[in-house]
């Protein structure tokens, strides 16, 4: 008995078969392989529509255009071609989902900080609801910025700390141990950004810096070993200042905000 062999399908026929949907398109179970520079990413039928339809030219890569060259079969491959992760396709997705709003992940805000989101996103023909995600997400980090109390940091993008400064304490030894706290903070990277009046002889100095920040690399606020010069009321005075951020710094001097 003879056996008739039909025609070979070569690996690129093969690997185009294999990202097919799984069922047909009009099965609400149906799946979709997304091939990315990194990986793939599995999704419904209906939602990698929705992604497509979200992009202003993804639809045209995908499936082809009267304009362009027309496509046998879908380009599940095109975020591949495109250069385009897992995690930034699933960000772009959570955008959609989201209507334009930012996933407040660890992955998510960093690749809005980095540009990568923003460069994969244009790279497609661009997405609005992703622009609209970051362009949010910059108003909320400038809002953030100008935080100067932890109340008014929203987001919880700054570590806080604050000291006390006791105004009539005006021997050697309390301003010795004042300046050795407030050097601290400045060489773990924490910056002045505020102060107030608590008491009627008492200070408190607000300080701030950057979650996840790197630490030990802040000058210090006064130089090592020094002792900043004191009026009689216990306050610093300018004329020991070294430098932004040292005794003599607005924020010390009256220039903070209260709260």
């Amino acid at each position: 008995m003879t056996t008739v062999e039909g025609p070979r399908q070569d690996s690129d026929d093969r690997s185009a078969a294999a990202e097919q949907p799984k069922h047909d398109s009009s099965d609400r179970t149906a799946v979709i392989e997304a091939v990315c520079s990194d990986g793939k990413v599995a999704m419904s039928a209906a939602e990698f529509k929705q992604v497509v339809n979200a992009g202003d030219i993804l639809g045209s890569l995908v499936y082809g255009h009267p304009g362009m060259r027309s496509e046998a079969r879908p380009k599940y491959d095109v975020f591949r071609t495109y250069g385009v992760s897992r995690k930034v396709l699933n960000v772009i997705r959570a955008c959609i989902r989201g209507n334009g709003t930012l996933p407040q992940d660890r992955d998510a805000l960093a690749l809005a900080v980095s540009g990568d989101l923003r460069h994969s996103a244009e790279t497609l023909g661009g997405f609005p609801l992703v622009n609209e995600a970051l362009k949010q997400h910059e108003a909320k980090q400038e809002e953030n910025q100008r935080a100067t109390v932890p109340l008014a940091d929203r987001a919880g993008i700054y570590e806080w700390r604050n000291l006390i400064r006791i105004q009539t304490s005006t021997t050697s030894a309390n301003r010795v141990d004042f300046q050795r706290a407030f050097n601290a903070l400045g060489m773990k990277g924490f910056m002045l950004v505020s102060e107030r009046d608590v008491e009627s002889d008492s200070k408190e100095y607000v300080f701030r810096r950057p979650k996840d920040s790197t630490q030990g690399n802040a000058a210090p606020l006064c130089q090592a070993g020094a002792t900043p010069a004191a009026s009689e009321s216990g306050t610093p005075s300018s004329s020991s200042s070294s430098g932004s951020g040292g005794w003599g710094s607005p924020a010390l001097n009256g220039g903070g905000s209260s709260w």
